[in-house]
């Protein structure tokens, strides 16, 4: 099974456009959609449209109830909430089409990480075992940007090789930065590159060190409105 995991912190704007689709195209795998933090109503959104998806276990759907998005964090929560055995980070403002469910399985028979079509430096996603192994993304990484890179720059350093999504596979919704930016705390609302470029530094100095070892954040979690659960 493949896990789509997205996140979602004042986007419902984009939610409302993807997630019926991506869940039609997911169809017998599954889709975790985690609100981190969100305050634009995206649980009564949820409430209103998808509990017969989350009833028939198509949908996953987790809150966690934190002032300000981290990326990095909310990304590692997202992938331990989810069961697949090939995990594909599919941001909220993305959808996916038919031949997506190919790439991800030839990027898991290969023992490779699914990158974008243009470029192997960024990362989509990669089988549950390889994810753990290397540690996940470095929560150290604030803000917007470089968590993937960095991760996509471990896999290459451990070996994993890079498969190509199609572009016919996957397409993202223009916006500006402004939306990626908004949700992140005030001192992290622009472009973190000098503090991210010294941890990404400090990983591609370490080849043969390209595991994470900073750990992942515990959080206290509601699944489908009802349960409360720590991870």
């Amino acid at each position: 099974m493949i896990s789509f995991i997205s996140t979602s912190c004042n986007r419902l704007e984009h939610t409302q456009l993807t997630l019926e689709h991506n869940i039609n195209i997911a169809k017998d795998h599954e889709i975790v959609l985690l609100n981190y933090g969100d305050k634009d109503g995206l649980d009564d959104y949820i409430k209103e449209n998808f509990m017969e998806h989350i009833e028939k276990r198509r949908l996953k759907y987790y809150r966690v109830n934190e002032k300000y998005f981290h990326m990095s964090k909310a990304k590692n929560l997202g992938h331990r909430l989810a069961m697949g055995e090939f995990l594909f980070q599919l941001d909220i403002d993305t959808f996916i089409y038919e031949r997506i469910i190919n790439d991800c399985y030839k990027a898991l028979e290969l023992n490779g990480y699914a990158c974008p079509y243009f470029t192997d430096n960024m990362i989509y996603g990669l089988s549950a075992d390889n994810f753990f192994k290397l540690g996940g993304y470095d929560e150290r990484f604030e803000g917007w940007g470089t968590e993937d890179t960095d991760l996509a720059m471990r896999c290459k350093h451990a070996g994993i090789v890079p498969v190509n999504v199609h572009v016919q596979s996957i397409k993202q919704i223009d916006h500006s930065d402004d939306l990626r930016f908004r949700s992140f705390a005030p001192e992290y609302q622009s472009a973190c590159y000098e503090d991210s470029l010294k941890i990404y530094n400090e990983h591609k100095e370490q080849k043969t060190t390209y595991v994470n070892k900073n750990g992942f954040s515990k959080f206290k979690v509601i699944k489908n409105f009802t349960e409360e659960i720590i991870v």
